[in-house]
């Protein structure tokens, strides 16, 4: 057993000295003043705060619990007031009965009731100083330290563990309080311990053995010896980390990239597979082995992405990465569009030509590339606008090649423009004729004309005659006549034309006629018939003309 000694309320006061006026007729009368307070605190009962009381009787200064009705004490434990005088101890005593290891019955303190008393036997008191202090005294048996054995944790990687601790204690009944005492490697991971138990956080992607010590202390304040904690971490298979990438391209061309992963407890991943896949507005994707490959939409740019994973060799997928695509804007050239065009033989025609371009205004700069053959006519541009002039005569189908060209500088693949030439009935071209005759003499000349697509025309047709005056003209077949008027020459002239078999007449053609002059012979006069009677005589005048 033990003896355990605690002061539970202390108190002091000063003494003015004896002043005989306050108590007349009283030998060595003293007066004390209140001077202080103190604390009372039993063990296992009430705490409180109380003044000391100094109060006068003859020679004796008596000091009174104030503030405090009880305070009770433990049935083992007694009491024990020391009395100090200017800070020297005068005055002890106990409670009884007070031989320890002896169980006492508790002790009952009750306001005033006397707690310490001294008599100065008429000494000068001026200045003192009083204090009186009280104490518990208890025989407590003696406290036995607890015990704590080895013990072990196993867990996973990247997964924490957790075991109750526990001390073996004599005393029994003791609270105990656990403390680390050599904690773990931090490379290892980290522990803690909340009420009884051992926490332990494994490092990421940390395995294997490590230990820490600890140890354990009871409520009286004893500790325990010193245990060891074996903390075993299984290793489990790390899913690989997907690496984010960029793939970019330009439109309407594929990209490429080569997919990748880390993995901290395997070879590197080879198998890889998509898991969302870009809008099929933007594109397609699809992986062969560990490369990407990213076909743009036609005529498609911007920004878009996709998200695949990868698979270890124990066939643990990784948590998706995302492949951010970009495809960068190309000018796309334009798309020149084929056309026709009819025209009638030996008639220029024009047809407007067109181009399409899908990302910039419609061209208006177009270009000859292959020409029609340069028997078959000329072909030139203006602005859109394509004529075609075909060669005299000729008609059939031809061709030529044009592109076009747009804003950024771009130039279209060639189209082609059909030209069909229609073919048109050609008039004959009559022939201009001479005719030279005498005088009073008919003549006659052939008539002829050409045409370039019938036979030769056999049917003529006087347009303008000759003058009257100058004679006449006919035709039979193909021969024209003239019959000059009776006695006349000089030149004169007549037009005609010619018909086609297909009905067509030329433009006139002038036949020239000269009708030469000839000398006439003298016309003697008319015979008359003259009557008369016989042998009279008749005269007759005869003119001769020429």
């Amino acid at each position: 057993m033990a003896l355990l000694l605690k002061r539970i309320f202390s108190g002091a006061c000063r003494s003015r000295g004896n002043d005989p006026s306050e108590f007349p007729g009283r030998r060595d009368a003293s007066s004390l003043v209140i001077f202080g307070a103190f604390i009372v605190a039993a063990l296992y009962s009430t705490t409180g705060t109380a003044a000391v009381e100094c109060s006068y009787q003859r020679d004796v200064h008596q000091y009174r619990v104030a503030g405090i009705d009880s305070c009770n004490m433990p049935s083992r434990c007694g009491y024990r007031y020391i009395l100090s005088i200017n800070g020297v101890d005068r005055y002890k005593s106990y409670t009884d009965p007070v031989s320890f290891p002896y169980i006492v019955d508790g002790v009952k303190f009750t306001r005033g009731v006397q707690a310490a008393s001294y008599n100065e036997q008429g000494q000068s008191t001026a200045g003192n100083t009083y204090r009186v202090t009280g104490y518990q005294v208890c025989a407590e048996p003696l406290n036995s330290a607890p015990s704590v054995s080895d013990t072990g944790l196993v867990t996973a990687e990247d997964t924490s563990g957790a075991i109750a601790l526990g001390a073996y204690d004599p005393d029994g009944g003791d609270f105990h309080s656990f403390s680390i005492v050599s904690s773990v490697n931090p490379a290892y991971g980290s522990a803690y311990i909340s009420g009884t138990t051992l926490v332990f956080t494994p490092s990421p992607n940390w395995y294997g053995t490590t230990s820490l010590t600890y140890n354990a202390t009871d409520s009286q304040g004893a500790v325990s010896n010193v245990a060891t904690v074996t903390i075993t971490v299984t290793p489990v298979n790390d899913p690989p980390v997907a690496e984010p990438n960029s793939l970019a391209t330009y439109e309407d061309t594929a990209g490429a990239i080569t997919l990748s992963a880390a993995d901290i407890d395997s070879p590197p991943p080879t198998v890889f597979q998509i898991v969302s896949a870009p809008n099929s507005a933007y594109g397609t994707a699809w992986i062969s082995g560990s490369t990407l490959t990213f076909s743009p939409a036609a005529n498609w740019s911007g920004t878009t992405s996709l998200t695949f994973i990868a698979q270890d060799s124990a066939g643990a997928w990784s948590a998706p990465a995302t492949v951010t695509i970009t495809v960068y804007p190309v000018n796309d050239a334009p798309v020149a569009q084929p056309t026709a065009l009819i025209v009638n033989e030996d008639t220029s025609g024009a047809v407007p030509l067109s181009a399409t371009d899908i990302d910039s205004p419609p061209p208006g700069v177009f270009q000859i590339v292959t020409a029609p053959n340069g028997a078959h006519g000329t072909a030139s541009i203006s602005g859109s606008t394509l004529t075609f002039t075909p060669a005299p005569n000729w008609n059939g189908s031809t061709s030529l090649t044009f592109r076009a060209q747009d804003s950024a500088g771009a130039w279209s693949a060639p189209a082609t423009v059909n030209i069909t030439v229609v073919a048109v009935n050609d008039a004959p071209v009559a022939q201009p004729k001479t005719l030279t005759i005498n005088e009073d003499t008919q003549g006659s000349v052939a008539l002829s004309a050409s045409d370039i697509d019938s036979p030769v025309p056999t049917v003529f047709q006087i347009v303008t005659g000759p003058s009257a005056a100058h004679g006449t003209a006919t035709i039979s077949g193909s021969t024209l006549t003239f019959e000059p008027a009776l006695n006349w020459n000089g030149q004169t002239s007549l037009t005609y034309r010619a018909q086609d078999s297909a009905g067509a007449w030329s433009n006139p053609a002038t036949v020239s006629i000269t009708v030469n002059p000839v000398n006439d012979v003298p016309v003697g006069a008319s015979v008359l018939k003259i009557r008369t009677k016989e042998s009279r005589p008749v005269e007759v005048r005869i003119s001769v003309g020429n």
